[in-house]
């Protein structure tokens, strides 16, 4: 049964310019999937897989997106490279347009559009990444054993609400009621299950990139890694509980930790709590990492960081309404502390 898709409301892009990226690629061509870290960013990377046949897949966390990465890509000499779910700066995408065409598919909030002559920049918010890799792509080729995990993006990426219709044709194939909520079934058990696989593999994401396959289950080889996350961010919230910080009216705090879990820990947090603003600042040597959650919307995460932030060397935020992540020099802490009491 064909499933009918939401179309999207790109903010930038066309399906011209995407279709003169497609029209593009030959038999000869060598293309490059770069994707984000978290189960939006892999799902991203497995659906331009998929349809592309990609000869390399790169995961690639924010603050690695800078110029190491564009000599790296370069050295891999591809004609064509894809990337999804990272936001991006005009500099970066012109340095990589300069050795191959470049498709951006994306939906952080970008504050300008990366459209020119050799890149396609495909950028619609209220959609997760893989979504609207999904959508340009299912036609390409018959992808659609992947739905699933274009279903557990969207809720991962808490970016249901657009794409009804979809979920609840998914739903339905497992016997769930999608207005039952999305915390259910194997879909659910699989959006936490490949989140927290990510989280213990931050060494090499890849293992679970290659673990996934287009079967609708949890991998053998991922079970007992993602049960010792998850016991690790059930501590981490109950940390947070007995020693969070209520700071104009957020709720605020800072911790250290064996395992990356500080974004997976403040979305659990704020689903349990949606009327608050939580922040958790991970401090990892030197530099502090950030996470925002709103999940009512009161508060845009995204200017709030970049408010708490501005002017701090080294140091970069984005995401979206009720998400956003940033990093900072650890020594800017007590400053950053005290522009969320004036903020």
């Amino acid at each position: 049964m064909r499933v009918v898709m939401e179309q999207p409301l790109w903010k930038y892009g066309s399906q011209e310019g995407f279709d003169s990226f497609c029209a593009s690629l030959t038999n000869r061509t060598k293309l490059i999937a770069v994707s984000h870290t978290d189960v939006d960013g892999i799902g991203g990377a497995k659906i331009v897989d998929a349809a592309l046949q990609a000869d390399a897949v790169y995961l690639m966390d924010y603050t690695e997106v800078n110029d190491v990465l564009v000599e790296r890509l370069r050295n891999e000499a591809p004609s064509h490279i894809v990337i999804s779910d990272l936001g991006l700066k005009r500099d970066f995408v012109e340095k990589l347009s300069t050795f191959a065409r470049v498709l951006v598919i994306d939906h952080h909030q970008a504050s300008e559009d990366l459209n020119a002559e050799r890149v396609a920049f495909m950028n619609a918010q209220g959609f997760c990444a893989t979504y609207l890799a999904y959508f340009l792509l299912h036609d390409f080729k018959d992808i659609s054993s992947w739905e699933w995990l274009v279903a557990c993006a969207c809720i991962a990426d808490v970016a249901t609400n657009s794409v009804q219709g979809f979920m609840v044709a998914q739903f339905q194939k497992e016997g769930l009621a999608f207005s039952n909520g999305v915390k259910q079934g194997t879909f659910w058990e699989l959006v936490t299950g490949i989140n927290n696989a990510l989280i213990y593999y931050a060494e090499d994401r890849m293992q679970v990139y290659r673990a996934l396959t287009s079967d609708f289950v949890m991998p053998h080889s991922l079970v007992e890694p993602a049960r010792l996350i998850e016991a690790d961010i059930q501590e981490c919230i109950t940390r947070f509980n007995q020693g969070k910080e209520e700071i104009n009216g957020r709720w605020y705090w800072e911790f250290v930790s064996q395992y990356r879990v500080k974004s997976t820990a403040v979305t659990m947090i704020s689903f349990l709590n949606p009327t608050r603003t939580c922040l958790i600042v991970n401090i990892d040597g030197d530099v502090a990492h950030v996470s925002a959650r709103c999940q009512d919307r009161h508060e845009d995460m995204n200017i709030l960081l970049k408010k708490l932030i501005e002017g701090f060397p080294d140091a970069d935020a984005g995401g979206h309404i009720p998400a956003a992540g940033g990093h900072f020099p650890v020594d800017r802490l007590s400053e950053f502390k005290k522009r969320l009491e004036n903020v």
